[in-house]
């Protein structure tokens, strides 16, 4: 009887309002505490991945600039570099300039200002 006894206030305390509540309260500290690394995680996540890619640009930086300093080691590439910032040339050679002539009109087309002036009329 006395084990019947001890169950029912057992029973008696864990289903009281008081008990419902602070577990209910202990429930929300606990999804809180979860909530906050989860949102940690993604953060973290999120972070590995632009460190990845960062990585990744700088891992394809590296390879353009070791091919350039290769490019650049023999005699023939820093002339050719020469040439092409500089526009320098060998002794006994010539530069030539080419100017592109799109935004020259042609002579067909253009006309005088006084041929301007009669078409207004």
């Amino acid at each position: 009887m006395a084990d019947f006894q001890s169950r029912k206030r057992t029973r008696r305390i864990l289903y009281s309002p008081l008990s419902i509540v602070l577990l209910f309260l202990l429930l929300l500290l606990l999804g809180r505490g979860v909530w906050n690394i989860y949102e940690k995680e993604k953060l973290a996540r999120g972070e590995a991945e632009a460190a990845k890619r960062e990585l990744q640009s700088a891992e394809a930086r590296r390879g353009i600039l070791v091919s350039e300093i290769e490019r650049l080691s023999s005699s023939r590439g820093v002339e050719e570099e020469l040439r092409r910032k500089f526009g320098a040339a060998k002794p006994g050679e010539e530069v030539i300039v080419i100017v592109d002539n799109k935004n020259v009109e042609s002579p067909a087309t253009s006309s005088s200002w006084w041929q301007k002036f009669l078409k207004l009329f």
